[in-house]
């Protein structure tokens, strides 16, 4: 039985509301702010800061619609490290597939002084994809693409670059040396997961992709029976960058760690802290008036099997 689909939940917000307060209550950026208060007090139309921001907004993304993408990231992920805002075609690629079409790379930020990610680092590197072929390791600082500076460009403008075209000449940075490789794109596969192992401490790292498809947890059981038999006694399970995926699969290679039955492994916590439910999968599908029902069915219909 293989999951074919899965729903990824996504809110948008389509206006930015901010409560009425004094400028210096909240700050956009030093230089917008007092263009923002000159307006507001010599402009003729009588505007509050509020509705000056909202007009502008609005008129921003009139005028150059191709900004939304990155607005949205920004609201997601302003309070939240882990959020983010996924195209339909984005979804489709990273959520949806096993495989995509690219150079076998995933980006990150790297934090400058002041808390912002203004560069951008290679943070994982998918074998036997173009990247890999090319030498690209985690950790490489992305300079220029095609000879063209992307220093404090950020994350946005980079993964914009390496979109455009089917080939591209990439300078990363490493150990102080600038590095340049080509690359054309090609079919990259995502594997469930990957392992490394340490005999020397008998440690084993799992790295976990994600949760899209069931052949996860039937890797994931051959992996425990092989560590089991070879005696490994340590195990680190990373799950750091893995967009999630179906709850179904996550509740059963959750059931490989849990002994006996009837343990809770699910629960419905409110966003301030409030736990709603709490108990075994089984038992809060029973309440057909509980949060995780609700959320349970509203996920389960985009299923196919």
């Amino acid at each position: 039985m293989k999951l074919k689909k899965i729903i990824i939940g996504a809110v948008l917000c389509a206006a930015l509301c901010l409560q009425p307060a004094a400028a210096a209550d909240y700050v956009i950026h030093p230089q917008l702010d007092e263009l923002i208060d000159l307006y507001t007090e010599y402009s003729l139309h009588g505007v509050g800061r509020e509705t000056a921001v909202e007009e502008m907004l609005a008129k921003l993304l009139a005028d150059r619609p191709g900004l939304l993408d990155d607005m949205g990231n920004a609201l997601l992920t302003a309070r939240d490290n882990y959020g983010g805002y996924y195209t339909d075609t984005v979804t489709e690629g990273i959520f949806y597939s096993d495989s995509f079409y690219g150079y076998g790379i995933r980006i990150d930020g790297k934090t400058a002084s002041n808390g912002h990610n203004y560069n951008t680092v290679i943070k994982q590197v998918f074998g036997y994809s173009p990247a890999a072929r090319a030498g690209l390791r985690p950790g490489d600082e992305i300079i220029k693409i095609d000879g063209v500076s992307v220093d404090c460009l950020g994350m946005q403008a980079v993964s914009h670059f390496l979109a455009c075209g089917d080939k591209t000449g990439l300078t990363i940075r490493r150990g102080g040396e600038d590095i340049t490789v080509l690359m054309d794109k090609s079919a990259v596969t995502v594997p469930p997961l990957y392992f490394t192992t340490d005999e020397k401490t008998k440690t084993a790292l799992i790295e976990i992709e994600h949760f899209r498809d069931i052949s996860l947890f039937y890797e994931l059981h051959e992996l425990l029976a092989y560590l089991e038999y070879y005696e490994f006694g340590n195990l680190i399970i990373d799950l750091r960058g893995n967009p999630g995926g179906s709850t179904d699969v996550m509740l059963e290679c959750l059931n490989l760690f849990v002994a006996g039955e009837g343990a809770v492994l699910c629960s419905v916590v409110f966003k301030d802290g409030e736990l709603l439910q709490r108990g075994s999968h089984d038992t809060l599908l029973t309440n057909g008036d509980g949060e995780y029902y609700m959320l349970w069915t509203a996920q389960a219909q985009h299923y196919k099997f």
